[in-house]
């Protein structure tokens, strides 16, 4: 099952919005920069953290959705990864939004940039998730069978 799991996440396309305007973020932020760079130690954002615990966990395809706001910054980080990214084999693709689309704007215009039939992970780019229940989640989407599945944290 550890192959099967692994040959899923191999093909599996992490979309991960970087987007929206940050209000509930905003007492930490006052406006100078985007949620996703809120620092949690120096040199190292909430952005890092997400990005360094998905390859970690082996996915190797990459959509990172830009918002309109802070685009600058978040494209810098991103692409602080590049070699990273090269050195690991991964695929990334950076689609910006020329205009506020919103959620499900973003996650259709990333939509179009790959091939359907694969697997398709959204992961927010702003949270702490419990990384490792990715890897419990896709093998419950195999057991199952699934066509859609949706993991919720408390």
């Amino acid at each position: 099952m550890k192959d099967k799991i692994n040959s899923v996440i191999d093909k599996t396309t992490v979309i991960m919005p970087l987007g929206g305007l940050g209000t509930r973020a905003k007492k930490y932020t006052k406006g100078r920069y985007s949620k996703f760079l809120i620092p949690l130690s120096r040199n190292f954002t909430v952005l890092d953290l997400v990005i360094q615990s998905l390859l970690k966990i082996g996915f190797k395809k990459y959509i990172f959705c830009i918002g309109t706001l802070f685009p600058g910054e978040l494209v810098e980080t991103v692409m602080s990864y590049k070699s990273t990214f090269d050195s690991l084999g991964c695929k990334y693709r950076i689609s910006y939004e020329r205009k506020l689309l919103g959620g499900v704007g973003a996650y259709n215009k990333a939509l179009s940039h790959i091939n359907i039939s694969n697997p398709v992970i959204s992961v927010p780019g702003d949270m702490f998730l419990p990384w490792e229940s990715l890897v419990k989640l896709v093998e419950f989407h195999l057991d199952n069978n699934s066509d859609v599945t949706i993991g919720l944290t408390s």
